[in-house]
């Protein structure tokens, strides 16, 4: 039996003047499906966020299998996308702590860091040149470029050798 128009608007109206608004009914997989549309997520994140919707852990478990294989859900693209979108400002230590943060497994999470390991210098250079460009003639300004890369996440050798003008290459 459905509702006639009469009774909906009635419903309407009565929701405008008591200030509230119409409860919708979504599933738990269609609250999954709707954030993994907006950006990737790791499991741990989709898993937190639906928790507070599940009426109980094996409900939640049987959704992050469907959403998994459905391949709406995958921690090896997840990790992709977070590297792509931080790598070019953070370096290895933040960037693996980032992606520990999200409980991925360690293959994934060493994969990516020996594929970083080999551009840290330039990406360190990059982020250096943008933010500071000059070196320091202060030992203030020296401590400050020092803070600033490391708390980046970039090798404690590669930031003493850009803020003091040197290449990798030199030996000194």
């Amino acid at each position: 039996m459905t509702k006639s128009n009469l009774q909906k608007l009635e419903e309407q109206i009565e929701h405008i003047e008591s200030g509230s608004r119409p409860k919708n009914k979504i599933s738990l997989l269609g609250r999954g499906i709707r954030y993994l549309s907006m950006r990737e997520h790791s499991e741990a994140e989709i898993r937190k966020k639906l928790h507070p919707h599940a009426e109980n852990e094996e409900q939640l478990n049987t959704v992050i299998n469907q959403l998994k294989i459905k391949n709406f859900l995958s921690n090896e693209r997840f990790s992709d996308s977070l590297v792509y979108k931080k790598a070019s400002n953070l370096g290895i230590h933040r960037l693996a702590q980032e992606l520990r943060k999200h409980d991925l497994e360690p293959e994934i999470i060493s994969k990516h860091l020996m594929d970083l390991k080999q551009t840290e210098s330039k990406r360190a250079y990059e982020v250096w040149l943008k933010k500071f460009g000059i070196l320091a003639k202060e030992p203030k300004d020296l401590a400050k470029q020092i803070r600033f890369m490391v708390s980046r996440g970039f090798n404690q050798e590669i930031v003493y050798r850009i803020v003091r003008g040197k290449t990798l290459d030199d030996s000194n």
